[in-house]
């Protein structure tokens, strides 16, 4: 694996579980020093999601630039026509099988709820600007580690075949829901396989996008 995707996985790690104490840390100092009166949890979880996702996808940029120049100098453009059909009937094609496996999943006994998407949809109505998490940073940065770093630096390495299992199921453990994770590894075997036969990355974070897009629309209008 290249040197610089190592160190894009270690920033990723970093921010996103070093963030929340940086800020817990300084919301403390700041609430003792008098600046601050009071703060509730959502601020916290916000700013600390917002600083970590902002740390590590500049960080992510600077690290990956030799490959972004490589693709832009290559004869691939940025987005075409075909990229947005092949996301949009991926995005449905992952929306089916998280039905499917919701229902084996409830069939083993395991409850409908998804303790991370009532999270962000509370977020989200509390903050706004928390759409940028599902819609911007969740498909740019999730795409970028575990479709892009893990399959291409693993599949030199263990091979295609295993390179997207270990990719899948730790975008399924990276979501930290054990009881929905057949659904997130579902979703993240579509997404490697897609990205596979594609070779385009553009492809899968489009379909990340257009997925959680309706997801949050759909949350949204059933909350209200």
């Amino acid at each position: 694996m290249k040197k610089n995707y190592v160190w894009v996985l270690v920033t990723y790690v970093v921010c996103q579980l070093g963030s929340g104490i940086v800020v817990g840390l300084l919301a403390s100092l700041l609430y003792r020093l008098g600046v601050i009166q009071s703060v509730s949890e959502n601020q916290l979880v916000t700013v600390a999601l917002l600083l970590g996702c902002s740390v590590s996808v500049v960080i992510t940029l600077k690290l990956l630039r030799s490959d972004i120049q490589d693709y832009r100098t290559g004869d691939n453009r940025m987005i075409t026509g075909k990229d947005i059909g092949i996301a949009a009937i991926t995005a449905v094609i992952l929306l089916m099988m998280q039905i499917i496996t919701a229902g084996i999943e409830n069939q083993l006994g395991v409850k409908v709820e998804n303790e991370s998407m009532d999270l962000i949809t509370e977020l989200v109505t509390e903050y706004p600007i928390n759409f940028i998490l599902p819609l911007l940073y969740a498909p740019f940065m999730e795409e970028i580690i575990f479709r892009k770093i893990l399959i291409d630096g693993l599949r030199g390495k263990i091979g295609i075949v295993l390179a997207v299992v270990v990719s899948s199921l730790l975008f399924g453990l990276a979501h930290f829901e054990p009881t929905h994770l057949l659904v997130y590894t579902t979703m993240g075997l579509i997404l490697s396989i897609v990205y596979v036969k594609t070779g385009r990355i553009v492809v899968t974070m489009l379909a990340h996008f257009f997925m959680n897009m309706f997801v949050l629309l759909q949350l949204f209008l059933l909350a209200f």
